[in-house]
């Protein structure tokens, strides 16, 4: 099955310093109560996931019955544009070719153990500033190396995060 992958230039330290501490809590309680009154009082920077829409009003009627996780990407949007992916579309596969020996080259999962935060179901990781700066760096590394290899959209999309001294959001 081809995926497609997704990227986002993300608020990581805005995004650990507020909703990453109610979204674990959320996913470790299954609960979404607190997800909902972090939406409602940041509704004005919230956006829809998929079509980077305005939130409006009644959006709970669309998001809560799709489940927490979709809840929580919703919440998500307050640290990222969702109209400007920056991701390598099919073309990640690339990246476990050349990158073999770094688990972490999409970046990390979030949540507890037995609830990740996946709203797509296809996996979702996240990278801190500092992940990102590291995976330009091997990656220009490794076309250095490997002239063959065509990682300008991959260099390009880590360097596009660190010139806005954000983490990365990746989906599928």
């Amino acid at each position: 099955m081809s995926m497609e992958h997704k990227a986002f230039v993300f608020d990581y330290g805005r995004f650990q310093a507020e909703l990453a501490p109610i979204l674990f809590r959320a996913l470790e309680n299954d609960s979404m109560d607190d997800l909902i009154v972090f939406i409602r009082q940041h509704q004005a920077e919230i956006r829809t996931p998929d079509e980077g829409d305005p939130l409006e009003a009644g959006w709970e009627e669309r998001f809560v019955e799709e489940g927490l996780d979709r809840v929580g990407a919703v919440a998500l949007t307050r640290y990222y544009d969702p109209l400007k992916d920056i991701g390598l579309d099919y073309d990640w596969q690339e990246l476990g070719r050349l990158f073999p020996d770094d688990n972490e080259v999409l970046g990390v999962p979030f949540g507890p153990p037995l609830h990740l935060f996946d709203p797509g179901k296809m996996g979702s990781w996240f990278q801190s500033p500092e992940m990102v700066r590291k995976h330009e760096v091997l990656a220009r590394d490794v076309a250095a190396r490997l002239p063959q290899s065509d990682l300008r959209r991959c260099i390009a999309m880590f360097q596009k995060a660190r010139e806005k001294a954000g983490g990365l959001y990746v989906t599928f």
